[in-house]
């Protein structure tokens, strides 16, 4: 394992500001962590109890609690890209988290990258803006060298809005150059498919070094 040498830089909290200005700034930030607490819990929320019920009596977890049974114990779950698309509207519809969960997990005492497909929201279909946040935390395992896991349960584009979501440089199918640009150097990448795996959803898990499958699972 490397030595990296940890150097301090700045100065000290005391050295910059005041004890009461610190407070009082400090204080103010209160009510915008909670702003952005509640604004989390909506996007994890999905489509609401009524979907997440739909993927239960199906007899499968969501992603957020496939997240939560893959993680080591007692190790937190870093979740980035939290709020791509939020407060947007497609054909009426939302898309919390661009319909994809990505994060970094702990697993078995290594860190790594998840990409999971939110299967409340239209079946973990894809939105515009999910190729591109698929492909930003694909960049940052390529870059940090992470496992790269990907928990598969994609009813594929959400057909309204393909045209948004192929087109331009981060547009779906680059997703699949990123897969080989991982493999390429090296990098595991580790496919788990539990229910349905149609269209682009389907290459990621093709060009995987390993795939698992639930019996409820097709391709």
């Amino acid at each position: 394992m490397a030595f990296v040498r940890l150097v301090p830089i700045g100065h000290a909290r005391e050295d910059a500001v005041d004890a009461p200005t610190f407070e009082r700034q400090a204080s103010g930030h209160d009510p915008l962590n909670e702003r952005l607490q509640e604004r989390r819990d909506e996007v994890h929320a999905g489509w609401g109890d009524k979907y997440v019920e739909r993927v239960h009596e199906k007899g499968k977890l969501t992603a957020r609690e496939r997240l939560d049974r893959l993680r080591d114990p007692s190790t937190e779950i870093f979740e980035v890209g939290t709020f791509v698309n939020y407060g947007l509207e497609f054909d009426g519809l939302k898309s919390p988290a661009a319909g994809v969960v990505t994060a970094f997990v702990r697993v078995h005492d290594r860190w790594c990258m998840v990409i999971a497909n939110d299967n409340t929201v239209a079946s973990g279909a894809w939105w515009p803006k999910t190729p591109e946040k698929i492909q930003r935390a694909q960049e940052m395992a390529r870059r940090l060298r992470l496992p790269t896991l990907y928990m598969v349960d994609c009813s594929g584009l959400y057909l309204p809005q393909q045209s948004k979501s192929f087109a331009g440089a981060k547009g779906a199918g680059h997703i699949f150059k990123m897969n080989a640009l991982l493999s390429a150097e090296g990098i595991p990448q580790i496919s788990g498919v539990f229910g349905d795996c149609i269209a682009g959803g389907g290459y990621m898990p093709l060009i995987s070094d390993r795939v698992y499958m639930t019996e409820q699972a097709y391709m």
